[in-house]
């Protein structure tokens, strides 16, 4: 009947296993496919248990991660793009250093160059002198120690050039009294025409300016000297034409302001083309300078140093 419906099924079977040994051995086979499949099974537990339990490792150390190398992560992989911004900020660096070190060189050349002059030195000109002053007093250049004296050369018979540059010393003198710096300075006239430029005369003439204002006169000994000492160019005018009027004559000089030193050395000129303003500027200057010195301050480009 089984074999007409296609199916092959043993005998044994049917017969509920009636032999013993056979029973014993399908007994003993169906036994060892179970432990297999339990096998299997544990075996497919084991590595779910080891892939959920990395899944879990994994999740643990990204929440476990410490915060500054996170930041070190994305600072490391973070790009910022320049742009033109970072472009000008670049240029702008650049230029303030190139700035700096052109301040650094010009500030170089400046000192090499005063070096340069100061080791050429000042010129031979100046020295001891002695004459009388406007009002008959014997007076020699010791009496200006500790001061700087302005000397102007001329004579009182001169018809525009000795009134012009002697106004345009007063008005300097005005300019360092305001400053407050006139009591350092000695403005000084000193005639080349001492034949006619009497003490008297002097004295008349010289008030006509600053009241300031020193006027010397002397011998003409005296006068030559002390016009040798300073290289002061002096001669009758009309000597030059042959003429010999000792009463009506001018005198050819030099139109120079001498500024010494505190020392009697000399220090700077002035000469005509130089105004009141600039005479004043700079001698006030040297002034300052000499009486009252400022402490050296260092700017910020002295970092370079």
């Amino acid at each position: 009947m089984f074999r007409l419906l296609g199916l092959n099924v043993r005998s044994s079977t049917l017969k509920g296993y009636k032999n013993p040994i056979q029973r014993a051995n399908n007994l003993k086979s169906n036994k060892s496919t179970l432990s297999n499949l339990n096998s299997v099974e544990k075996l497919k537990n084991e590595r779910e248990i080891i892939l959920q339990y990395r899944s879990y490792s994994q999740q643990q150390d990204k929440h476990n991660v410490n915060p500054s190398e996170e930041e070190t992560n994305e600072k490391t992989t973070t790009r910022v793009p320049v742009g033109w911004q970072g472009a000008l900020i670049v240029l702008g660096l650049a230029g303030v250093v190139a700035f700096i070190f052109k301040q650094k060189s010009d500030e170089k050349q400046k000192a090499w160059r005063q070096k340069q002059i100061a080791s050429a030195g000042k010129p031979s000109l100046g020295g001891p002198f002695t004459l009388v002053d406007q009002d008959g007093r014997p007076i020699t250049n010791n009496q200006f120690e500790g001061k700087f004296m302005l000397i102007y050369f001329g004579f009182t018979n001169c018809p525009d050039i000795c009134p012009t540059e002697l106004t345009k010393l007063s008005k300097a003198l005005d300019i360092l009294d305001q400053k407050g710096l006139l009591q350092h300075v000695q403005p000084i006239f000193v005639t080349v025409d001492p034949m006619r430029d009497s003490v008297e005369k002097v004295r008349e003439y010289v008030r006509d300016f600053h009241p300031k204002l020193l006027g010397l006169t002397g011998t003409p000994d005296q006068i030559q000297d002390m016009c040798r000492e300073y290289r002061v160019y002096m001669s009758k005018a009309n000597e030059k034409l042959g003429e010999k009027d000792e009463d009506d004559y001018l005198v050819d000089h030099s139109i120079i302001f001498y500024l010494m030193d505190p020392r009697g050395e000399f220090d700077s000129h002035y000469g005509a083309a130089a105004n009141e303003l600039q005479m004043a500027e700079k001698i006030g200057d040297i002034v300052k300078k000499h009486f009252y010195p400022q402490p050296e301050t260092k700017g910020w480009f002295d970092w370079l140093k």
